[in-house]
């Protein structure tokens, strides 16, 4: 989200940012007329947020609260080209003597498997959330929907255990593809957002 000015009184501290009309992915997902978006539009709000990521990462700054609702549009659509990511409330910057974090933190249905499991992660925690951001999208259902059984739900996390995509939902075999390498339970296997970059199915829907 763009920062346009900031200043300070004698009590308070004021951010004057981007004014972000397009409401957020989530409601886009749910109006949509089959409930779930179309794998081009997918494609480009993915894209836009690994590309985000990726340099975050280079920066070596973790979000850690990735979700359909913290990607905004500053468009009246759903625009790919005007998705921006937003609260980083959560997120945290790596240094050379913390390489890793262990505070568990992040959205139920979103967190990544060594979060939940209590182990110390890396940024690949953010590739997870966008995996599930990417189910969500094409599916529109959420990858480890349990209903209100929270636990169950964060069994299924820890096992990596992914809701099917039935054949019939007509989602192609390379978004599939990319959905499990991002919905990886070991994080050093998982795909990076810069490799996510390069998958053939982001490709194929945003190459102009």
């Amino acid at each position: 989200v763009k920062v346009h000015d900031f200043y300070v009184t004698p009590t308070k501290a004021y951010i004057v940012m981007e004014l972000l009309k397009g409401g957020d992915m989530l409601e886009h997902v749910i109006e949509s007329e089959e409930g779930r978006l179309s794998e081009n539009v997918a494609a480009g709000c993915v894209k836009a947020l690994l590309s985000g990521l990726a340099e975050m990462h280079r920066v070596a700054y973790v979000h850690r609260d990735i979700k359909l609702e913290n990607l905004l549009f500053a468009g009246e659509n759903c625009e790919p080209e005007t998705l921006r990511i937003a609260d980083f409330g959560f997120a945290r910057k790596m240094t050379s003597s913390r390489s890793t974090l262990s505070e568990q933190c992040g959205t139920p249905g979103y967190v990544a498997p060594e979060i939940i499991t209590g182990q110390c992660y890396t940024p690949a925690v953010d590739c997870w959330a966008a995996g599930v951001v990417l189910y969500a999208a094409v599916v529109g259902r959420f990858p480890f929907d349990a209903g209100e059984d929270t636990q169950a739900s964060f069994r299924m996390i820890a096992e990596g255990r992914v809701h099917e995509i039935p054949a019939s939902s007509g989602v192609s075999d390379d978004a599939k593809d990319l959905i499990a390498r991002l919905l990886t339970v070991d994080p050093v296997t998982r795909f990076t957002a810069e490799e996510a970059l390069g998958h053939p199915w982001i490709v194929k829907h945003t190459s102009s």
